[in-house]
């Protein structure tokens, strides 16, 4: 968070410590629009991880990937911050914009279409369409009886039963299923990317920054409470030298208008939707914690299905992190990395949590991978769902 309100670097519109109406609108929207994805996306990263181990698609970050992170970010922001210095901001938020707003699209309708599908007659659902790409894979055996001779150690007979078998491997590249509501939610979401693209409204910004949230959290795979403290510990690091050490955050959040931020108007109270006086949150400060709170969700689940043990403390532990977060800032008026407060929250709560119940063992060595799964309920019926 900056000074003059500042959630890492990106500007809420607070000139100073007077706090009114508007003030305390924008910050409880912003506060709302972070618990909410943690929420939903913790809970839904349980059923996308069981989907995942089940179809053996589980790539999860490794604790060298974490740590390599923070300096592949300090790249990338920093190379932001050098083209906005000498390309200027108006080419970068074109660039971004472009990608980001087609990324957005493709996200907020996946989101969408359970609150579409079910207006949809049944006859129209079902995945109709099925978009493959897929690479052809073949073995040895089969290039040499294609090329009319005979591997060394084999008679002919055993080419030709080697001719009449197909012994090619397809690898699949990219796989697609889709019905006729997931092209309706794609429609409508191209359309409010496209509406943000031209009037830069902070409800279309919200859409689709909230969308990329929620999908963030779902699927980011820290895999092992080990791996989320290397990577919330270098982003501590990371944030406090970005905000205090250098202008680099704060200008490149004020000058790139993309969906990387939830937004509120401070003048909400006066002038509604049309408000400009903006209140920002940086969605790394969502993203991050909460793809560790999701990683608790899970953990919970590995020791007793329905549990929300840990996932509750520390969501709370995140709610007390982001009001004292608010409350600095918006108290000493000057910049404030959210991180610094959000790390020991996120990391320290779950971790004493664990020491006091006696589990800390268990929580240090889990691992998604291995640990998230389906019980034999929960199997059963799930195949009894695809049956029906």
């Amino acid at each position: 968070m900056e000074g003059n309100g500042t959630l890492n670097g990106t500007d809420t519109g607070v000139s100073g410590p007077v706090l009114d109406a508007g003030h305390i609108v924008a910050y409880t929207a912003l506060f709302l629009m972070a618990v909410v994805p943690i929420y939903i996306g913790s809970l839904k990263s349980i059923l996308h991880m069981k989907h995942s181990n089940k179809s053996g698609e589980t790539e999860v970050l490794s604790s060298e990937d974490a740590a390599m992170f923070t300096v592949w970010a300090s790249c990338t922001l920093f190379s932001l911050y050098l083209a906005i210095k000498f390309l200027g901001k108006e080419v970068v938020t074109f660039a971004m914009s472009i990608y980001l707003l087609l990324m957005g699209a493709v996200s907020l309708a996946g989101h969408l279409e359970p609150f579409v599908a079910p207006f949809f007659p049944k006859k129209y659902l079902g995945a109709p369409f099925h978009l493959c790409l897929k690479r052809d894979v073949k073995d040895k055996k089969q290039q040499v009886s294609e090329q009319g001779q005979t591997p060394s150690g084999t008679d002919g007979a055993n080419t030709g039963s080697a001719q009449g078998k197909d012994s090619s491997k397809d690898h699949v590249l990219f796989d697609l299923r889709f019905d006729n509501s997931h092209i309706l939610c794609l429609f409508i979401s191209l359309a409010i990317a496209v509406a943000y693209f031209f009037t830069k409204h902070w409800l279309f910004n919200n859409l689709l920054g909230l969308s990329f949230a929620v999908s963030g959290i779902t699927i980011l795979p820290l895999g092992r409470f080990q791996t989320g403290c290397i990577l919330l510990s270098c982003l501590f690091f990371y944030d406090i030298f970005w905000v205090f050490g250098t202008d680099v955050m704060v200008t490149v959040a004020k000058s790139i208008q993309a969906p990387i931020k939830v937004c509120f108007p401070k003048d909400f109270v006066t002038d509604g939707i049309f408000g400009t006086k903006e209140a920002m949150l940086g969605l790394g400060d969502i993203v991050i914690p909460g793809a560790v709170i999701a990683l608790l969700a899970r953990f919970d689940d590995f020791l007793k299905p329905g549990s929300r043990v840990y996932f509750t403390t520390t969501l709370v532990a995140y709610v007390v992190g982001f009001i004292t977060t608010l409350t600095v800032m918006h108290v000493f008026n000057a910049a404030q990395p959210a991180l610094l407060y959000l790390v020991p929250a996120c990391l320290i709560t779950p971790a004493l949590t664990a020491v006091v119940r006696g589990e800390f063992s268990k929580l240090w060595n889990y691992d998604d991978e291995k640990d998230c799964v389906f019980t034999k309920e929960e199997e059963a019926d799930l195949d009894k769902s695809k049956s029906d």
